[in-house]
């Protein structure tokens, strides 16, 4: 299975969204942070058109105006019910009054109070109005415990230029991966260009590997690899990815995945000490246990067979309700059609049988299924 969210980030991200190295990353993080203020605010708001032809804020409670982000204007549009993109097409008196009746509008129940995060620079823009329930897990804090795996041999893979008009240096042998398929990969003296580590003014995106730690089993060679993301906007939920893979290409698509998992968390309660404890969890898991137990864990599975034919197979996980017997027809198909995943691994296998499962997770279209076939597939690698 591989993996192209990486490779999505690579092939999309402007520019001005884009870092060399997570020092720089964390420089633009905690200048954000430092210009922030949170204000709670009552639901009741009041858009005004500025003088420019822009549309402001006004809370009438802390007494301040603020000027709308792209992002925040979307956010203020759903709050009124109304369409973003025909309010954008509209004069700002005119989007303005659309916006007030429609914030005048709401229920009670919708009348909730809110959450504003101000950007003061300059001008005082509205980055993000969120319910009085949202916490803010910030950036700088993730960045914060991604330089300290930096130390401990993690490192974000180098990647080829995304176009011409990227800045670009020639990578050295510390840049290129220490992986047994580098060939896929860059290498020293090529072009790269920054990518695996971006940031706007609405999300973070994240890719680590370790490339020092190889697990080996049977003649399979993986590496430790993880995504991490997030918002301070309320644009997504804390999302961390962790994945073992063989190699990874210049343009960031990760190739040979297995043990994929995913620890997701939206910003309520106690998001702060949650997310520091799930990413700890996960990273000891994939970052800092031995090697020799991973390989341990992968040739057991390997030898495990967990039934003497493919129907029994299929009996067996659907008692347990694994998934429906159709997923679990269509997992062995694939185990069967990719012999080469990972060693030619027996699709009656517990190893061959969650690599099946894993590789059909990735045709699924929504997240909330891929994880939960992902799931199936860890499920069965821990059985009997």
């Amino acid at each position: 299975m591989n993996l192209h969210k990486a490779a999505h980030q690579w092939a999309t991200r402007p520019p001005e969204e884009r870092f060399w190295t997570l020092e720089d990353l964390q420089t633009k993080s905690q200048r954000h942070r430092l210009e922030a203020l949170e204000l709670n605010a009552p639901p009741t708001l009041a858009v005004r058109a500025t003088d420019d032809g822009d549309l402001s804020l006004h809370s009438p409670h802390s007494g301040r105006t603020a000027l709308l982000s792209n992002f925040s204007f979307d956010q203020l549009s759903a709050l009124a019910g109304a369409p973003s993109h025909y309010l954008r097409r509209l004069p700002a008196p005119l989007a303005s009054q659309c916006l007030n009746r429609g914030l005048e509008g709401r229920s009670e129940e919708g009348k909730r109070p809110l959450k504003l995060l101000l950007n003061q620079n300059g001008d005082l823009r509205l980055r993000a109005i969120t319910s009085d329930q949202y916490v803010r897990l910030w950036n700088d804090g993730i960045v914060d415990r991604l330089l300290e795996l930096q130390t401990e041999g993690w490192k974000v893979p180098p990647a080829r230029p995304q176009n011409a008009s990227a800045p670009t240096r020639i990578a050295t042998e510390r840049d290129v991966l220490n992986c047994r398929h580098a060939h896929l990969g860059v290498k020293a003296g090529d072009q790269i260009a920054p990518a695996g580590i971006y940031a706007s003014d609405r999300d973070l995106f994240c890719f680590m590997v370790d490339d020092q730690r190889p697990i080996e089993a049977g003649g399979t060679v993986l590496y430790r690899g993880f995504f991490v993301e997030n918002s301070e906007v309320g644009d997504r939920a804390f999302r961390l990815t962790a994945f073992l893979f063989n190699a990874v290409c210049g343009n960031h698509i990760v190739w040979g995945c297995t043990h994929l998992s995913e620890a997701r968390i939206v910003h309520r309660g106690q998001i702060r000490a949650k997310s520091a404890q799930q990413f700890e969890i996960e990273l000891r898991k994939y970052g800092e246990a031995a090697t020799e137990h991973e390989a341990q864990v992968i040739e057991s599975a390997r030898r495990r067979i967990l039934a003497e034919n493919k129907d029994d197979l299929i009996t067996k996980l659907f008692r347990i309700k694994l998934a429906p017997k159709e997923t679990l027809e269509q997992a062995y198909a694939m185990a069967e059609e990719h012999p080469e995943d990972h060693g030619h691994s027996d699709p009656k296998s517990a190893w061959g049988f969650s690599n099946g499962l894993t590789r059909l997770s990735q045709r699924l279209e929504y997240t909330s299924d891929r994880v939960a076939l992902d799931r199936a597939a860890s499920q069965v690698l821990a059985m009997n």
